[in-house]
């Protein structure tokens, strides 16, 4: 059964895309709280969604993390399917502007200073 979560993060991104601003991430995560869709909404106007057909770009991408981290409770951050539907299905990464600077790896870190490392192993090739 999938869970849904949102969350605020009160740090910029620290790469070249860090004028964005803070975020709102949303999450659609499976049993073992794997994102499975999710959605950033940056302060300054960008939004970026990745899921099964999207999981990555230049900007970004699906979490590497589970959300079932013992370490982090996302039990108060846990939204209704609506809610994240809602989210999801208006967010349009046609609305991110693009630089022709380098990119940065695009990943963000959680408000506690954490970051990713890698990615997760597929359970499924492409």
């Amino acid at each position: 059964m999938q869970r849904f979560c949102s969350r605020r993060w009160h740090e910029s991104r620290g790469d070249d895309f860090d004028g964005w601003g803070h975020s709102v991430w949303y999450f659609a995560v499976d049993d073992g709280g794997w994102p499975v869709r999710q959605v950033q909404a940056y302060d300054n106007g960008p939004v970026r969604r990745y899921g099964p057909d999207h999981e990555q770009d230049q900007y970004g991408g699906l979490g590497l993390a589970s959300l079932n981290d013992p370490d982090d409770d996302w039990n108060d951050y846990v939204v209704d399917r609506n809610e994240f539907e809602r989210v999801w299905h208006s967010a349009d990464n046609k609305q991110l502007v693009t630089h022709e600077r380098g990119f940065g790896t695009g990943r963000s870190r959680h408000e506690d200073g954490r970051g990713s490392t890698g990615r997760r192993p597929r359970t499924a090739p492409r």
